[in-house]
Parts: structure tokens; sequence; C-alpha cells
């Protein structure tokens, strides 16, 4: 709960005093020459109407998502207004599997190329007391 306090000693003119349960917010106030009216000095801005095009944000979001992942409606299992045949849609499926398949096969080359360069790093800034040793069964390290 807010209440509004008189002004202390010490305090500036012209400022107010709002306390909201213990944290304390100083307030300047405009002071106005003269009865004008209260429009002459404060008035409301107008709003802008908003662009068309931020009304259709999610299905741009969504034609995003799909176009970079490479999902087709069929994988995604919305209904299309077109009917396929049997042999139509595993001809789409294998399509698809396939660039899946190629995907998959870029994300492990590039995952095995970071992984070759952290083992890189590591060799060239690693202690020997900060690397594990390999161990054979009788205790001798490799």
């Amino acid at each position: 709960m807010r209440e509004l306090l008189p002004p202390r000693e010490g305090e500036l003119e012209g400022e107010l005093l709002i306390e909201d349960d213990g944290d304390k917010l100083i307030l300047e106030l405009i002071e106005v020459e003269g009865d004008r009216p209260f429009s002459d000095v404060v008035a409301p801005i107008a709003t802008m109407g908003l662009p068309p095009e931020f009304y259709n944000q999610t299905a741009m979001i969504l034609d995003d998502i799909n176009l970079v992942s490479g999902v087709s409606e069929y994988q995604r299992g919305s209904v299309t207004e077109i009917r396929r045949t049997a042999t139509e849609a595993a001809m789409i499926n294998d399509a698809a599997n396939a660039r899946s398949a190629d995907k998959l096969a870029i994300i492990e080359r590039a995952i095995g190329e970071v992984a070759q360069r952290v083992v890189q790093l590591a060799q060239q800034n690693l202690t020997t007391t900060q690397v594990a040793k390999i161990v054979d069964e009788d205790g001798a390290t490799n």
C-alpha cells in the first residue's frame, strides 16, 4: 500500500516522498505558472497503428521453422488438401528420409571436427598432472 507523506525537514521543496513498504521514491512536481488549463500542460500522445505484418508473426515464424528444419507437411502429419496414393506417399517419405539422413551426416561430421579440435587443445594446454593416465592390468601406464 502506498501512502503520500507530507514533506519532512531537509527535503527539497517541490518534491514529494512516497513510501511503499519501506521503499522510498522521490517524485518531482511540475509547477505551472498561472491558472492555465490542465490540457495546456499535459496532453495524450496519439498512438500509431501497428503494421499488418505484426499480426502475421506466428505464420511467418512457423514458415521459417519449416524451411530450416526441412520437415514437410506430410512428415508433420498435417492434413493436406491433395489426396495422394500410397506410391506417392512412399516417394515423399523416401525423399524426406534421404534429406534427414544427409542432414544427420553433416551434423555428425561437424561434431567429429569439434571433438578433434577439443582434443588438440587439450593436448596443447593440459599439464601431465591434469591428464588422466591409462593404466594396464599390471599397473603400467601407456
